[in-house]
């Protein structure tokens, strides 16, 4: 009898975790807004717990024309999962083929890298966290300048990516 409700106990804590985890990812996706003059698919989330680590992204794609697009994600991680990504990002340098920048925007760390040559790049942006839960922008781009992109990245609302995904840990 205390077998089966312990199981019980167990499917109900799992089911509680996916419905927690499935939340997380529905409240990211709206912070993937429409940007102006360009055409938005819907926002798509997902959720992975694999033996206690859980990751949860929105992600979304946009199109201007036949050449210009971006691939937006919002990134919940654990802290030791973030740490080294931080950490092999502060960077500066440029060749002939790619800028890297790393700097700080509005109180963020952001890390730029922009192919020459492609047009494209990414722009990562570390929203904060702690040693338990991390919180990461990544816009990867193509057809677009490195100043076009950086104010790409900027149309969206850095703060209250950090504010909302703070709420979620």
């Amino acid at each position: 009898m205390h077998v089966i409700r312990l199981l019980l106990c167990g499917l109900m804590l799992s089911a509680w975790s996916l419905v927690v985890n499935a939340a997380d990812y529905d409240a990211l996706k709206p912070l993937l807004g429409d940007v102006a003059d360009w055409t938005g698919e819907a926002a798509e989330g997902s959720s992975m717990n694999m033996e206690g680590v859980t990751l949860v992204t929105a992600n979304r794609h946009y199109q201007s024309g036949e050449a210009r697009s971006l691939d937006v994600q919002l990134s919940l991680m654990p802290g030791a999962m973030a740490a080294p990504i931080q950490a092999n990002m502060n960077m500066n340098m440029e060749t002939d083929e790619a800028v890297v920048t790393t700097s700080t925007i509005d109180g963020f760390l952001v890390h730029h890298n922009h192919e020459k040559a492609q047009n494209s790049g990414d722009v990562v942006v570390i929203l904060g966290g702690d040693d338990k839960r991390s919180a990461m922008f990544t816009m990867s781009y193509t057809g677009i300048n490195a100043q076009e992109a950086l104010a790409m990245a900027k149309r969206f609302d850095w703060k209250k990516m950090q504010a909302t995904t703070a709420a979620l840990h």
